[in-house]
């Protein structure tokens, strides 16, 4: 008899009901967390900035130099020859120099 009392209790809950406009309010907050955060910054690699560089509509990028926080690629497009500096952190290219 309990249980049934119980049952009928949490269904009755879970039936729809109308409210008016102003008189239903709701407020929730949901986190997730897993693991340590990361001390480190995001940095994109060599070969991932080269993806960047090729996706341009870059053809045969080769590796010329790391500074600061850019890589330098050198590579050819519509036959001329360019110097690419893609970020470290983004994998965006920042800049594009004729070779």
């Amino acid at each position: 008899m309990v249980r049934s009392t119980v049952l009928i209790g949490f269904v009755l809950c879970l039936l729809p009901s109308a409210a008016m406009a102003g008189q239903a309010t709701t407020q929730f907050t949901v986190g997730i967390a897993i693991g340590k955060p990361s001390k480190h910054a995001k940095t994109y690699t060599w070969g991932a900035a080269a993806v960047s560089v090729k996706k341009a509509g870059y053809r045969k990028p080769k590796r010329i130099a790391l500074s600061g926080s850019v890589y330098w690629f050198e590579a050819d497009r519509d036959g001329s020859t360019f110097r690419i500096a893609v970020s470290i952190a983004s994998g965006e290219i920042v800049e594009v120099i004729p070779a």
